[in-house]
């Protein structure tokens, strides 16, 4: 009987130390994550200001007018693609 205590209190020790060192492991990594989702926010944010400063930059009427003065025509009703039933 004591032999069976013995080994049941080893058993239980082995996995309270496998539970410290799994919990330290998953902290770590959720730590890494909320730095790696915090650097994705601000490059997200980072690439929309990039657009809207390209949108604010892109005048459309000045690259038509410019076509039309070379000669080229400006389609307003372009299809690209149909789709039938």
């Amino acid at each position: 009987m004591r032999y069976i205590t013995i080994v049941f209190a080893f058993c239980i020790l082995g996995i309270w130390l496998f539970n410290v060192k799994t919990l330290r492991e998953v902290t770590s990594l959720e730590k890494e994550l909320k730095i790696a989702n915090e650097n994705l926010e601000e490059l997200e944010k980072e690439l929309d200001k990039k657009i809207m400063f390209y949108d604010s930059k892109l005048d459309l009427d000045k690259i038509r007018r410019d076509m039309e003065a070379k000669g080229m025509k400006v389609s307003d009703g372009v299809i690209y693609f149909e789709i039938e039933e």
